[in-house]
């Protein structure tokens, strides 16, 4: 299995988790709406950090193919020219 990763995976920031911690301090209310933002905080960051991936896969698979292409267009290009000599 090939897996390419482009730049420095991200995390939570102190930011969120401090906003996190925070919201169990409060009201049961609040807390609701908190933990709501808290939650959807925490997975715009996991989509965020996933979108590259797709995108760099393909570009691996390509360039792999392109390779094998190359490799296969070789031996057979090798095999014709002894052929026709």
């Amino acid at each position: 299995m090939l897996v390419v990763r482009a730049g420095k995976p991200t995390s939570f920031s102190s930011t969120t988790a401090s906003s996190c911690s925070s919201s169990a301090n409060t009201s049961p209310g609040s807390r609701t709406g908190a933990a709501a933002r808290c939650v959807q905080t925490a997975y715009d960051d996991l989509r965020q950090t996933q979108q590259p991936w797709p995108r760099d896969r393909l570009h691996a698979l390509g360039h792999m193919a392109s390779g094998i292409a190359h490799d296969i267009t070789t031996a057979l290009a090798a095999a014709l020219y002894t052929e026709s000599c």
